[in-house]
């Protein structure tokens, strides 16, 4: 987030070590959401690198989820894809 200068877009960062959930589980995904005052998750966007983890977890818990897939690993899979971290402007909007 630094090398692409996007971290000042940021106000809020959750780790799982300091709040004791994991992706996929929906907890870590409802503490963001309330850490930032949010209640519709289905206007809240994350982006991961993990199919599993990141995409599965994001639509578990109702959020939109993207794919950072910065080496085309994933294609064709039925899910927002970036290769540039940079490429979420183009869908905040």
């Amino acid at each position: 987030m630094r090398e692409d200068e996007i971290l000042h877009y940021f106000s809020t960062i959750i780790l799982s070590g300091e709040v004791g959930y994991a992706k996929p589980e929906k907890e870590i995904f409802k503490i963001a959401l309330n850490s930032l005052g949010l209640r519709d998750a289905s206007k809240v966007m994350h982006v991961g690198d993990f199919l599993g983890a990141d995409v599965t977890g994001a639509q578990n818990a109702g959020l939109v989820p993207i794919l950072y897939d910065p080496m085309g690993f994933h294609p064709g899979e039925n899910v927002i894809t970036i290769k540039k971290l940079s490429e979420i402007f183009r869908y905040l909007m």
